[in-house]
């Protein structure tokens, strides 16, 4: 995803509506910046698709609310406008469009904090698959599922949907860019006997990760400033299938002078606790997709195992 700088004046066109930032801020917890967006006729509203294809090409997504703070700090922030009735409404990044009664978050982020009014979501009525806030005290500030649509319900037209869409302010772009362009190579673990790794840019945002034991491939957040993956061991030689034929959740976080946060989840189906380390990058990698071949993969030492 590539992230672009936002103006609080920003107008921008996309191809499916029309829609205008209104107000942004920026949160000083996280950094982040959050903009108003209302539909390019206010009080016609913004569908949920409409406002999460406009945050796109703003390069970013509709808000990702994280914890109680980041949520009260959006209401505070962007208090409805009682004068001209905007903004009671907004849409957020979650949805259960894909699998009903599972939401997920548009950028893929665990979904573990909710902040549901009432009874919610209870897919009342017919296609209830996104999700708004209330942002007025009657409505506890607090979340509600909706149908794809540009106003609340279609009996009241008084009642126009905004949303706010999370961008990274210039700032972080020029850091995650330079993390980013300096991520590919190879690393060791810090004070450990693990499996060296090499990482190879692919292009788009994208790497491969390659060990003697293990592939894998994922991309880089621009907006978290880290790196995000899935990998597999297809199998061992020591036969040991339960071990190795699994499928895990690998992230790498900079931490500074070459070293990284290394957060990896060896099996998806088991619980077992996840001990973060740490692993240095030793050599800057100019290698290409091609390089990470048998060739690359028999250059790496064996260790411990990652």
């Amino acid at each position: 995803m590539k992230f672009l700088a936002v103006s609080v004046s920003l107008v921008l066109m996309s191809a499916a509506h029309a829609a205008e930032v209104v107000a942004t801020k920026v949160n000083p917890t996280n950094g982040h910046a959050y903009s108003v967006v209302r539909g390019d006729d206010p009080q016609r509203g913004i569908s949920w698709a409409d406002a999460n294809e406009y945050a796109k090409s703003m390069g970013g997504h509709l808000v990702v609310i994280n914890d109680e703070a980041e949520n009260k700090w959006l209401v505070q922030t962007f208090p409805a406008d009682a004068e001209n009735s905007f903004d009671y409404y907004y849409w957020i990044g979650l949805t259960d469009a894909d699998k009903e009664g599972t939401f997920q978050w548009v950028n893929g982020e665990p979904f573990e904090y909710a902040c549901w009014y009432g009874a919610e979501p209870n897919n009342a009525g017919t296609g209830e698959d996104y999700v708004q806030m209330y942002n007025f005290p009657a409505g506890d500030f607090s979340w509600n599922d909706l149908p794809n649509r540009p106003i609340f319900s279609d009996d009241r037209s008084d009642a126009p949907m905004s949303a706010i869409v999370e961008t990274p302010t210039q700032d972080q772009i020029s850091q995650t860019k330079s993390e980013q362009e300096s991520f590919a190579g190879l690393y060791f673990e810090v004070n450990g006997a693990g499996n060296p790794i090499r990482i190879v840019d692919i292009g788009g945002d994208r790497f491969e990760i390659r060990t003697p034991n293990w592939t894998g491939i994922g991309f880089w957040d621009r907006l978290r400033n880290r790196y995000e993956g899935v990998y597999r061991y297809p199998g061992h030689p020591w036969g040991d299938s339960d071990r190795y034929d699994v499928v895990g959740y690998h992230r790498m976080e900079p931490l500074g002078d070459g070293e990284f946060e290394v957060t990896a989840v060896g099996n998806l189906t088991n619980n077992l606790p996840v001990v973060p380390y740490v692993m240095k990058r030793v050599e800057e990698s100019p290698a290409t997709p091609s390089e990470t071949g048998k060739g690359v993969v028999d250059s790496l030492h064996s260790g411990g195992d990652e």
